[in-house]
Parts: structure tokens; C-alpha cells; sequence
């Protein structure tokens, strides 16, 4: 299973829109690019921020240092890690990585 926060699509449009604004992603390619991700989307098992999640992530800001949308994706992270079984969370971002390594969760990349 692959998870992720609802706020992944919210950061992903809002890519696609920056990269065509900046001329790195062709007018005439972002509607294919965003087609694109929504399928992929609905694949994917969605977390929903509602307030208990929201509170989770407040914490983690707070113990972490992480930005808001940073500690709201490792809140949903957390919320999967405790349903058991196997469990990585993948971040390329370094403060995000070290935040979840200390709250103890496996973190692709190595």
C-alpha cells in the first residue's frame, strides 16, 4: 500500500502551476500532467487532516521543528505506522528525514 496526505494534492497542483508559470512545464502539458496525478492520486490510500490529525501534526511541529505542511505529512505518516505491518516513509527533504528518524520510522531514502 502507498499512503499519502490529502495535502499532497493541494502541493502537487500547486507545482504544476508554478512550473508552468515558469515556463518549465509547457501550457499544453499541464492538463496531461495533471490528469496524470490525479489517476495516480486515486490509487493511493488518502489520509484526511481532520482535527485529530491537525493536532497530532501541531505536536510534531512544535517537538520537531518541522514547517505545518511538513508535520502534517508525518502525522499521516505516523497514523500509518501504527496500523502495524511493514512501514517506510520517503522524503527527499532532509529536515522532514531527520524529524521522522527520530519519532523512529524506516525513511527511504537511506
Amino acid at each position: 500500500m502507498v499512503a499519502a496526505s490529502r495535502l499532497l494534492h493541494v502541493e502537487t497542483r500547486a507545482l504544476l502551476a508554478r512550473r508552468e508559470a515558469d515556463g518549465t512545464l509547457a501550457a499544453a502539458d499541464l492538463a496531461e500532467a495533471r490528469s496524470a496525478f490525479e489517476g495516480w492520486l486515486r490509487r493511493l490510500y488518502v489520509i484526511e487532516i481532520d482535527a485529530s490529525l491537525a493536532d497530532e501534526a501541531g505536536q510534531l511541529a512544535e517537538r520537531r521543528l518541522l514547517r505545518g505542511m511538513d508535520a502534517i505529512h508525518l502525522a499521516s505518516a505516523a497514523l500509518v505506522a501504527r496500523t502495524g505491518g511493514d512501514f517506510m516513509f520517503a522524503t527527499y527533504d532532509d529536515r522532514l528525514r531527520r524529524a521522522a528518524v527520530a519519532e523512529k520510522m524506516e525513511v527511504l531514502p537511506s
